[in-house]
């Protein structure tokens, strides 16, 4: 068998190239080469108090921020998806498991990043964000 392709996924599943990748895209960010984002680091410094003070109104009490990843994206509504799934799985094997995970985490990334210009809107606000209190400035 050859598991080469469940080594590369290993990889890309990894932290170390998640850091790999986020390195090379922030050296780009900063050289001003990237089409559609643009890295403003003076601006941090407000951005980050403007976030805290954002999440301090919507959760008062720091211990219930929900956690976010992409498989928080499967309990919308309240339903556990992801429990739904493993119960169809329990007959494969465990690289096969992994590998049916790896292909629903995978296809909802793409899906998500997949969307053209046409589809998605041309700039984000912060009235996208139903969370937001409506008095909150930006």
């Amino acid at each position: 068998m050859n598991t080469a392709p469940l080594a590369d996924l290993g990889y890309l599943l990894s932290a170390k190239a998640v850091r790999e990748r986020s390195e090379q895209l922030f050296v780009l960010a900063e050289r001003g080469e990237l089409e559609h984002f643009a890295l403003s680091l003076e601006r941090l410094p407000a951005l980050s108090e403007r976030v805290a003070r954002l999440a301090a109104i919507a959760y008062p009490r720091p211990a219930d921020i929900p956690l976010h990843g992409r498989y928080r994206h499967f309990e919308v509504g309240g339903i556990d998806r992801l429990a739904q799934l493993e119960a169809l799985l329990l007959d494969l094997d465990p690289t096969a498991r992994l590998a049916a995970r790896a292909d629903l985490v995978m296809s909802s990334v793409l899906l998500d990043a997949g969307r053209s210009p046409a589809q998605a809107p041309s700039r984000w606000s912060s009235a996208q964000s139903s969370w937001l209190p409506e008095s909150t400035p930006p």
